[in-house]
């Protein structure tokens, strides 16, 4: 089961706290809090806490790199973190685990 909760911290940075498997079945209710987040009046920063994340699939990645692409073009900063080693694993491979880290640029 995956569960999606948001907390505005000090700063205002929002983090986005995930916990499950991110797949297709639950995209809709990840894209919904992740354009929350961005959108949120007066944030100057998005964290998605990917701590217990067990498992994301290519729709999940495409929902994280739409809302990254978002935040980017508003110079609003977006990244991920507290990812487990097998998330990281697949970021990487798909070439985003940098730019969702705050280091680099989505690999075309």
């Amino acid at each position: 089961m995956t569960e999606i909760n948001t907390q505005v911290l000090p700063g205002p940075t929002v983090r986005v706290f995930v916990t499950g498997e991110i797949d297709l079945s639950s995209t809709a209710r990840l894209t919904t809090a992740l354009t929350a987040a961005v959108d949120r009046p007066g944030a100057v920063g998005v964290e998605v806490d990917f701590a217990g994340v067990t498992f994301c699939d290519s729709t999940a990645i495409a929902v994280l790199e739409s809302a990254w692409a978002t935040a980017s073009a508003r110079a609003l900063p977006f990244r991920l973190i507290r990812i487990r080693p097998q998330v990281a694993h697949i970021l990487a491979i798909v070439g985003v685990l940098d730019a969702f880290t705050g280091t680099g640029q989505p690999q075309a």
